[in-house]
């Protein structure tokens, strides 16, 4: 199952989730040595293209507005986004726009194993 995991690199997250749950993680900086931000944001739009669903993650009061852009993208193109947000007031548009919303990586990565469990479709 691809994953295009959408949000800050200001801790291990990422790599969490990959280790945990076995996504095949998703990084526009693996696409290209090229850090041009034009290239970046292609690199950004063909990997929601080519994911099963998104996971957005916003880190403690860090407001990404990258990660609400590649949000609405997936939206549009019909993937199914998980948002997670540990702050005390998660933005409620995102939620909305979301499938799923979890409080913290830890509710996710526990809803996840349920699911796996009972042999139920993910996300």
């Amino acid at each position: 199952m691809k994953v295009y995991l959408a949000g800050g690199f200001h801790s291990e997250w990422r790599e969490r989730l990959i280790t945990e749950l076995g996504f095949e993680g998703l990084d526009p900086f693996r696409l290209s040595e090229q850090r041009a931000t034009y290239q970046f944001v292609y690199n950004d739009l063909l990997l929601i293209a080519a994911c099963d669903f998104v996971l957005a993650y916003y880190e403690g009061g860090y407001c990404n507005t990258g990660a609400a852009a590649e949000i609405g993208w997936a939206v549009a193109k019909g993937k199914p986004v998980l948002y997670v947000s540990d702050e005390d007031a998660p933005n409620m548009f995102l939620v909305g726009l979301s499938k799923r919303f979890f409080p913290s990586l830890d509710a996710l990565i526990r809803w996840w194993k349920q699911r796996e469990k009972e042999g139920r479709s993910l996300p």
